[in-house]
């Protein structure tokens, strides 16, 4: 049987997990005074992104940012992979009937 919604999908469910953990290191100092990392990250590479740039900025230890850096791997991987799924199998239950119906 198929997922019944979007918060089922693995992928959904990786990228909530890092949103969770770069929250966590926004909400530490100094991070938390660091406008630059409550600007809205849309993407996953920005996540990526913002999580070197609190890397260099000393916000995470080297462990925290390997640990944070595999779940956002992860979480591209997943999501690569429902996006080749989707594409080879036209399977657009995910993606609403459109404005046509």
């Amino acid at each position: 049987m198929g997922v019944k919604n979007f918060m089922e999908l693995r992928c959904w469910e990786q990228s909530s997990e890092l949103k969770k953990r770069m929250y966590a290191i926004c909400a530490r100092e100094p991070a938390c005074r660091d406008r630059d990392f409550w600007i809205a990250r849309g993407s996953l590479g920005e996540i990526q992104d913002a999580l070197i740039d609190a890397k260099d900025r000393r916000y995470v230890y080297e462990a925290e940012f390997k640990e944070v850096w595999e779940i956002s791997e992860r979480a591209i991987a997943s999501t690569t992979g429902m996006m080749k799924y989707l594409q080879e199998n036209k399977d657009r239950r995910f993606w609403g009937n459109g404005p046509d119906g």
